[in-house]
């Protein structure tokens, strides 16, 4: 495989395959084209009266020779795309295991960041640089505040106070405040989108069951919702499913007053990241 798409395979699978595809698109065409031009000529050739016999064999090398032609792209095509294939399957679980391992720290991507972000941060995580990967993704929702709360608000104009006081509160690091408001939100708009509760079990199974319905294991719905929307994650874990060694951001301990020391600015921006993904997820489920 070329050095070039094994650099594109890295960094984006699916942008690797489709190129190959391209690529030998477009040299079958010119191959096509040559024969379509060497056979004018044959046919030319006839009609001019050219011997039959040498004009036969001539044309019989040409077809020869496109047959060849094609049977070697073929082979190289296949031989390609087999291995993209492959690797793309193993990528895609890879980013699934590792939204899920950043969800269960209680954070969330940003489609903005780099492709093999999750990858990288998953891997962190292992190495027991848990720590280094939260001060990263706290410096990097910090710096994309204002334009995060600029994409809700333009999303959902009709919670533009609630939004910009939420905001306003986690700018004056009244995190007491935006934390709970915020969280409502995500309730507000998951039930915008579907008439359902986000935080009931239930409701989001059966919600996102139907936007999964008939869709590629490879499809954006499949790779970025199915992992986390399905999984029991500490932001909306049950009592049941907490146990006394739980201390991560939950929703239903917050909002119903279970808990009092949830003001923080790391959970004020968990939530702000959370928003955010929830924004991204909504506008590819339409």
């Amino acid at each position: 495989m070329p050095n070039y798409y094994s650099q594109l395979l890295q960094n984006d699978p699916q942008a690797a395959i489709g190129r190959i595809f391209t690529e030998n698109q477009k040299q079958l065409i010119e191959i096509g084209k040559a024969f379509q031009y060497q056979h004018k000529q044959f046919a030319d050739a006839l009609k001019a009266s050219i011997p039959h016999i040498d004009a036969v064999e001539q044309h019989q090398k040409i077809a020869n020779n496109f047959i060849h032609q094609f049977t070697n792209l073929n082979k190289v095509f296949l031989d390609s795309i087999i291995p993209l294939a492959d690797n793309l399957q193993l990528r895609i679980q890879e980013d699934k295991e590792s939204l899920q391992k950043l969800a269960n720290i209680g954070w969330y991507i940003d489609s903005d960041m780099p492709f093999d972000s999750p990858e990288k941060f998953a891997r962190a995580i292992e190495d027991g640089d848990k720590q280094q990967v939260v001060e990263k993704l706290k410096e990097y929702f910090r710096d994309q505040l204002d334009v995060i709360e600029k994409k809700l608000v333009s999303a959902y104009p009709n919670r533009k106070n609630i939004l910009e006081d939420a905001f306003n509160a986690h700018r004056a690091e009244k995190f007491t405040l935006s934390v709970p408001v915020l969280l409502t939100q995500a309730d507000g708009m998951w039930h915008d989108a579907f008439q359902a509760n986000l935080f009931m079990s239930r409701d989001r199974r059966k919600t996102v069951g139907t936007v999964l319905t008939d869709k590629d294991q490879t499809s954006f719905e499949a790779l970025y919702i199915e992992p986390l929307f399905l999984s029991s994650l500490p932001l909306w874990q049950s009592q049941h499913e907490r146990d006394v060694s739980f201390n991560e951001l939950n929703r239903h301990q917050i909002l119903h007053g279970e808990v009092i020391d949830y003001g923080t600015e790391q959970n004020s921006l968990k939530i702000i990241a959370f928003l955010n993904y929830l924004l991204w997820i909504l506008n590819h489920t339409d």
